[in-house]
């Protein structure tokens, strides 16, 4: 059993099986993260792309009640290491639980059916105050190869925050988000900002919500130009939906204000969100607000602005 880092303050206890016995190399001090869906992949095939030369150690988060014959995959090789959880998880809770089980200061996610076509040249250094936490690729699709827009920018629309994707046309540019929770991750600030929330069952709100307190706490996600990824698969486009995750995202970033420095959630706020959720269980509704308060109190020190005066700065400085 390993306790999920998130920053959900009921951190998820997670049963696994882990096959493998990895000694990473320690060579380039970056480790990946292989996420799987879709219909089951020849696994021999798929651990046989070259690409994984260019990192030091492989964990694969298999499906639950995946066979342990997959670890007879391993013989010989000392980089692979299969996690199998004992439920189903959301893609941020596999990538919580296994980030936790890596001490690179890097580490890469990846989907079974995305390629890496280069190998990317990490900064030799942590990240400083300014520099991007999070690297994202440029993404082609599985026919045309050609780009798939995951420049993602944030507005606020009638109160709403929505987010669009445009074209990859700046290497370096600002993202909100790291589009289908592909990218490279400095584990370190990883876990600092939080990790991926747990709260949220919908994956599209689990991201929305990382991206958003991201830019609260002055942190930044941008392309890399040297890191470029193509799907062999056709993928699914994000879609907006608008359920019970999209009010907690509410309450746990927009309802945030700041008063001389201080960040806070008004009550008023509090008192809005019981009204959306008329007819449902208050127990938990109040539990909710509760927990916004807590996490604000837990990362108060790292706030640097507001979402709203994140997204009203993004026009100067996201490009």
């Amino acid at each position: 059993m390993s306790i999920i880092h998130s920053i959900s303050d009921k951190p998820l206890s997670a049963d696994y099986t882990l096959w493998g016995n990895c000694r990473p190399r320690k060579e380039k001090n970056i480790s990946l993260i292989l996420l799987n869906r879709g219909a089951r992949i020849d696994k021999a095939a798929l651990l046989s792309r070259r690409f994984f030369q260019h990192f030091d150690s492989v964990i694969s988060v298999e499906p639950p009640g995946s066979s342990p014959e997959i670890y007879d995959l391993m013989k010989g090789s000392d980089q692979f290491r299969f996690l199998i959880p004992q439920k189903e998880l959301t893609p941020g809770e596999q990538i919580d639980l296994a980030a936790s089980l890596l001490n690179d200061e890097w580490f890469c996610v990846l989907w079974n059916d995305q390629i890496l076509d280069k190998e990317m040249t990490l900064p030799a250094e942590a990240p400083g105050e300014n520099d991007p936490v999070i690297y994202v690729p440029f993404l082609k699709d599985m026919r045309e190869q050609s780009p798939i827009p995951t420049m993602m920018v944030p507005s606020v629309q009638k109160k709403k925050l929505r987010v669009k994707a445009f074209g990859n046309a700046a290497s370096g540019g600002r993202t909100f988000y790291p589009f289908d929770f592909t990218g490279c991750y400095h584990r370190e600030s990883f876990f600092t900002v939080g990790g991926f929330d747990n709260s949220f069952r919908n994956p599209f709100w689990q991201l929305i919500d990382f991206g958003a307190r991201l830019v609260m706490f002055g942190k930044t996600v941008r392309l890399h130009p040297y890191f470029l990824v193509h799907y062999d698969t056709e993928i699914e486009p994000h879609r907006e939906c608008f359920d019970s995750d999209y009010l907690l995202f509410v309450l746990k970033n927009q309802f945030v204000k700041k008063k001389k420095e201080r960040f806070y959630i008004p009550y008023i706020s509090f008192i809005g969100y019981f009204f959306r959720f008329a007819g449902r269980d208050w127990s938990r509704t109040i539990g909710e607000c509760r927990q916004a308060v807590r996490l604000l109190e837990r990362y108060r020190k790292q706030y640097r602005k507001t979402l709203a005066e994140g997204i009203a700065e993004w026009g100067e400085i996201g490009q």
